[in-house]
């Protein structure tokens, strides 16, 4: 859907902005070249990561023969409510009955939700900080088949109203001095034995710190044991770990990230920001892992005895003391794969993309794996991006391999250098929330992915039913997936591009020819008047090539700045 903006009117504008608030940790460094000093003490600043969106399915009811049972021990009103409500300001009757009387305890809604057998199917939260208790072993124990809304900022009717950036809502394990974590809970959120349809929605989960004895020093910000739960719309964020999974640890059940974004977290152990052990799935799409650290295995990610799947992801600038500076899975069960995903500036001891190691085996297809580093100075660029050991095994096809030489086999794989829209984002820092990593419409990596190698749609986030027959139709962003480049030749027979991001256009290149000259002039006037009859004319462009000045809306306020393009052949 565009954003078209004629004067003053405003035609098909997209609905409440869905995305992910962020924190920057002050004095943390993290240099993916010369070495690791993070410090997560400090105090966080906030701002607005990049833009998300998701499609997420309702969970059925559960339990109701036990709610019936339990019914003596809740009041009439708590069993018949299937909705709670939390809003830390609010000031009615505090029964968690409606907005005006919601619980302002996060922890007295999870209570009565966990105590109704199932009646309770939804909580919604209003924007603010939560915390789990007043000592350091209290916790957010998320209630089985639950689904856990944020973002609200009290008084919506659909969940689809809702604005986490907007209204952010915050899951916190500070307890006391800010300027320390070592008062900080040990687990922010746990799960157990949780089934389907538990859900975390639309949440920034910040400021645990696991370093306690045995389990106390793993999953600072998510602690999940045989659980079966979705997290979608979240952010994991500024966060320690003495042991493994500096941000999130489970073992077994089935954890599904949807459009979630781990930023700094880090780990004494495996798995900077998630790590998985046990007989069990993690599944990811569109999800971001920036800037967390291992001194173990696995920089951003570390499996092992798993199934995993992480499709349209970014790894950035993720670092580990041992192997895989982005992903790792080892173990003679263990298996992974990767598809469409973008791993950048990644550094480890040994293998700074994706390492297989102990008999696991890692599938790789249509990824951008650009300037990975390890220790060793012998190490080509190839071997560092995808690498195997102690019988560990890949497949690795359709992707761009910086310095790519042919070593790693496999069909379609090419080198060259990606050239993102905006790489460092506007603070000019890789591995910030704020980088842009789609690939500009001249990019080697445009129209070189395979169809075959895309990734199945197992998630259905398009709602349709359709899990294993259907491509995922998103790409990083929540945009079309499947997007042609004109100008651009389809290599493998597919208009599927590389990476974690489908293709923009460029932008001032209306008649979708790869340039920008006066043959975009009829077009742009075209798309700016009639956009339905541009649609028809060029059915192979995106009309929002038109909006020049990057403000999210094509509009008169582009023409200016169009012919500025033009003067200059190509626009800023």
């Amino acid at each position: 859907m565009h954003n078209i903006r004629t004067g003053s009117s405003t035609l098909d504008a997209q609905p409440a902005a869905a995305r992910l608030p962020y924190c920057f940790p002050r004095g943390l460094t993290c240099d993916v070249t010369r070495g690791l000093s993070c410090d997560l003490r400090r105090g966080l600043p906030c701002g607005v990561a990049g833009d998300r969106g998701s499609r997420l399915r309702r969970g059925p009811a559960r339990g109701l023969l036990r709610a019936a049972l339990l019914a003596a021990f809740l009041t009439p009103a708590a069993v018949a409510q299937s909705r709670l409500y939390v809003d830390a300001s609010a000031v009615g009757a505090n029964n968690g009955l409606s907005w005006a009387g919601a619980y302002t305890n996060l922890q007295s809604a999870i209570a009565a939700a966990a105590g109704s057998g199932g009646q309770v199917q939804e909580i919604w939260v209003a924007d603010g900080v939560y915390k789990p208790g007043a000592s350091r072993a209290a916790t957010f124990q998320l209630p089985s088949g639950v689904r856990l809304l944020g973002g609200f900022a009290g008084g919506e009717t659909l969940a689809a109203q809702r604005d986490w950036v907007a209204h952010p809502t915050i899951l916190s394990g500070e307890l006391g001095d800010p300027l320390s974590q070592g008062d900080n809970c040990y687990h922010v959120v746990s799960a157990e034995d949780t089934g389907p349809g538990t859900l975390v929605d639309g949440f920034t989960i910040t400021r645990g710190f696991a370093n306690g004895g045995s389990t106390q020093a793993v999953g600072p910000l998510a602690f999940l044991v045989n659980a079966q739960v979705r997290f979608a719309n979240c952010r994991f964020t500024s966060s320690g770990a003495e042991g493994d999974g500096g941000g999130l640890w489970s073992s077994g059940g089935a954890v599904h990230l949807v459009y979630c974004e781990f930023y700094k977290c880090n780990s004494a152990g495996a798995g900077g920001a998630v790590r998985q052990i046990g007989v069990g799935t993690l599944h990811a799409v569109g999800c971001r892992f920036l800037t967390n650290s291992a001194a173990s295995n696995g920089g951003a990610v570390a499996i092992s005895s798993f199934s995993a799947a992480m499709h349209n992801c970014e790894f950035v600038r993720n670092i580990s003391g041992g192997s895989g500076g982005a992903f790792y899975v080892g173990g003679t069960f263990a298996t992974a794969a990767l598809r469409n995903c973008t791993l950048w500036q990644n550094h480890a001891q040994s293998v700074g993309g994706v390492a297989s190691h102990n008999g696991a085996s890692v599938a790789v297809g249509n990824c951008l794996i650009y300037e990975s580093t390890d220790n060793d100075p012998v190490t080509n660029t190839t071997t560092c991006a995808v690498g195997v050991a102690n019988g560990g095994t890949q497949g690795t096809n359709y992707t761009m391999l910086n310095g790519w030489t042919g070593a790693l086999g496999g069909a379609g794989n090419f080198g060259g250098i990606p050239t993102f829209i905006n790489g460092p984002g506007t603070d000019g820092i890789i591995g910030t929330p704020d980088d842009d990593l789609r690939l500009v419409a001249y990019s080697s990596g445009i129209d070189r992915g395979s169809t075959a190698a895309a990734p199945n749609d197992e998630l259905d986030l398009d709602g349709n039913g359709v899990t294993t027959q259907q491509k995922i139709p998103f790409d990083a962003l929540g945009k079309p997936r499947f997007f042609d480049i004109v100008a651009q030749t389809n290599f493998n027979g597919s208009t599927i591009d590389i990476g974690a991001h489908e293709s923009a256009p460029l932008r001032g290149d209306m008649n979708c020819d790869g340039l920008v000259n006066n043959f975009d002039i009829e077009p742009f006037v075209l798309a700016l008047t009639h956009p339905e009859a541009y649609a028809a004319l060029y059915p192979g462009c995106d009309l929002m090539a038109g909006d020049i000045n990057n403000d999210a809306w094509f509009s008169n306020f582009d023409i200016d700045p169009f012919v500025q393009c033009l003067n200059t052949f190509g626009c800023p």
